[in-house]
């Protein structure tokens, strides 16, 4: 249905979507941040939306946690790839960032929590306020 209303159009829209929840061969959810099922979900949405490039691909939940790295760094190597513009998360709690933050891709990310820390408080988003400058 996406795919068929961004056919045509000379304005097209942002497009975000989002990864991690997969479904199994009964028919039942789970979460997987492993790279190779990040990636299989980033190009089956590439084609199913009939884009080149997704603008926002996100991590839908930080489940299995032990995988989050693994999963970010997935993330980056699409970006680097050209198959995604831009990369976040959602659901994720502070710690979950902050190694995200940490992982050997993410100095874009330590960068624009800097520059939005002085919209945030510390009680709002605590990372915001304890990031250092690189």
């Amino acid at each position: 249905m996406v795919a068929r209303a961004l056919e045509g159009r000379a304005n097209k829209p942002y497009v975000f979507t989002k990864c991690q929840r997969v479904w199994n061969e009964k028919r039942e959810i789970s979460g997987s941040l492993k790279a190779d099922s990040v990636r299989r979900e980033c190009e089956a949405s590439l084609r199913r939306l009939k884009v080149e490039t997704i603008d926002l691909y996100q991590i839908h939940w930080p489940e299995p946690d032990a995988d989050v790295e693994e999963g970010w760094t997935t993330l980056a190597k699409l970006r680097e790839e050209g198959k995604v513009r831009w990369i976040g998360v959602s659901n994720f709690d502070t710690a979950q960032i902050e190694r995200c933050r940490r992982s050997r891709r993410s100095r874009r990310c330590s960068r624009r929590i800097r520059r939005f820390r002085r919209k945030w408080s510390a009680n709002c988003c605590p990372i915001a306020s304890s990031t250092t400058s690189e």
